[in-house]
C-alpha cells in the first residue's frame, strides 16, 4: 500500500511560516471533510464503549469471565440468545458475549494504538534520517528495512512468543507487551519509506534551498522547514496502518499466540466460537466480536481516506 499525498508549501501565504502554512491548512479541509466527520463518530463510539466498559459491567452484573451456566445455559448446553440480561446473548460458557466484546475493544484498542504510535515514532525517525542525510544512512536504513521485511509476521510472531516462556511456562514478559512489539516491528517499515520518499522530495523543494543558501543549520531545515510538512502525511498513514494492526492482533489472538485466554479479545473469541461449532446454530456468538471488529476497521479506514482527502483535495474530485 502507498499513499502519493504532498504537503505543497506553495500554498503558504506572505509573511506565514512554513509550519504554520500546512497545519492551518490541513484544520480547515478537516472541517469540510464528511468522511472524517463519519469515520470519527464510528471511532468515536468504539472507544466510548471501551472507556466504559466497567459501568457496563457493573450495569449488568456481568464481568467479561463470569461464568452463568444456570441462566444462560440450557440443559443440552446450548447458550441463550439475545435477551434483555445478554444483549448479544451467550457463550458455550455461559459468558456474556455484549461484555466480552466490549472489554476486547479495551484489548484491541490497547496493543493496536500503542503498537501503531510506536512505529509511526521510529519509522518517521529513521526515514527522516535516510531521506535527509542521504548516503551511507540512507544504505543502511534501506537495508535493514528490507531485511525486516523479509521476515514472515506469522512465523516470527509464534517464535517471539515461543522464546517468551520461562522454566514454568509462564510468560516471561507479558503476552500483550510482545503483540505490541511484534506488530511495531512489522509496521515501522512503512513509515520509514514513505517518510523517506517524502524528505527526498522536500529536499529538492525552492523553500528549502532558499533556506539553505542563506546558512540554516540542519537542525533548523529538519525541524522548522521539513518535520511540519511531513507530520500530516504520517499522521494520515497512521490511521490507515492502525486499523490493519487491530486485525492483526486479532489475527495473533485467533491463533493463539496474542493475548492469552480467559481475558477477551476479538480475536480469541471468534476462536472460541469456532472452536464450539456452536456459532452454527448460535450465530450471536461470532455477532459481538465480529461487529465490534468490522465496525471499528472501517471507522479508522473512513476517518483515513478523509485525512488523505483533506491533504490531497485533488484526490476527493
Amino acid at each position: 500500500m502507498s499513499l502519493r499525498i504532498t504537503v505543497d508549501p506553495a500554498h503558504v501565504s506572505e509573511g506565514t511560516s512554513a509550519a504554520e502554512g500546512p497545519w492551518r491548512s490541513f484544520l480547515r479541509a478537516l472541517a469540510r471533510e464528511r468522511l472524517v466527520i463519519a469515520g470519527g463518530a464510528i471511532v468515536g463510539l468504539v472507544v466510548l464503549l471501551a472507556l466504559l466498559a466497567p459501568v457496563l459491567v457493573a450495569l449488568t452484573g456481568h464481568g467479561p469471565t463470569d461464568q452463568f451456566r444456570d441462566e444462560a445455559v440450557d440443559g443440552f448446553g446450548i447458550p441463550t440468545g439475545p435477551s434483555a440480561s445478554f444483549w448479544f446473548g451467550a457463550d458455550g460458557s455461559g459468558r456474556d458475549v455484549f461484555i466480552r466484546a466490549v472489554t476486547g475493544a479495551q484489548v484491541s484498542l490497547a496493543v493496536g494504538i500503542p503498537a501503531t504510535t510506536l512505529a509511526l515514532l521510529v519509522g518517521t525517525t529513521l526515514g527522516l534520517i535516510a531521506g535527509f542525510f542521504g548516503g551511507r544512512a540512507d544504505s543502511v536504513i534501506s537495508l535493514v528495512i528490507d531485511v525486516t521485511l523479509s521476515f514472515p509476521f506469522l512465523v516470527t510472531a509464534l517464535c517471539l512468543v515461543i522464546l517468551n516462556r520461562g522454566e514454568n511456562g509462564q510468560p516471561i514478559v507479558p503476552p500483550v507487551a510482545v503483540v505490541v512489539v511484534v506488530i511495531a516491528l512489522f509496521s515501522w517499515t512503512f513509515f520509514a519509506r514513505i517518510v523517506r520518499g517524502q524528505v527526498i522530495e522536500l529536499r529538492r523543494r525552492p523553500f528549502i534551498e532558499a533556506a539553505e543558501s542563506i546558512g540554516a543549520s540542519r537542525s533548523r531545515l529538519i525541524f522548522r522547514e521539513i518535520v511540519p510538512n511531513i507530520l500530516p502525511l504520517a499522521i494520515v498513514y497512521w490511521g490507515v496502518q492502525l486499523p490493519l494492526n487491530i486485525v492483526g492482533e486479532a489475527t495473533l489472538s485467533f491463533l493463539g499466540v496474542g493475548v492469552v485466554p480467559p481475558t477477551p479479545s476479538w480475536g480469541n473469541m471468534i476462536a472460541d466460537a469456532q472452536a464450539s461449532a456452536l456459532f452454527q446454530s448460535q450465530p450471536w456468538m461470532l455477532l459481538g466480536p465480529g461487529l465490534f471488529l468490522v465496525v471499528t476497521v472501517l471507522g479508522f479506514n473512513l476517518l483515513s481516506s478523509g485525512l488523505q482527502n483533506a491533504l490531497d483535495p485533488a484526490r476527493s474530485r
